[in-house]
């Protein structure tokens, strides 16, 4: 995964060790809640025609970024 920004085993594993999984855990149908609005602005994002990294930012990026700290 060279160049990713996590690696392949904190995404599987690691990040369970975190206190942000542990509140997810926690407060599930939140989580639910956040985990659907992230699919469908990412399902969007696919079916951009040349998504250019500023338009990810702005559609995708940003709005997770807002909601996550709502959780």
């Amino acid at each position: 995964m060279q160049g990713q920004l996590f690696t392949e085993y904190f995404l599987e594993e690691g990040i369970r060790a975190t206190p942000e999984w542990s509140a997810s855990v926690a407060a599930r149908q939140e989580f639910e809640s956040f985990r659907e609005a992230v699919r469908q602005k990412y399902d969007a994002l696919r079916l951009a025609s040349d998504p250019r990294e500023a338009f990810t930012e702005q559609e995708l990026i940003r709005p997770v970024t807002m909601w996550a700290r709502l959780i």
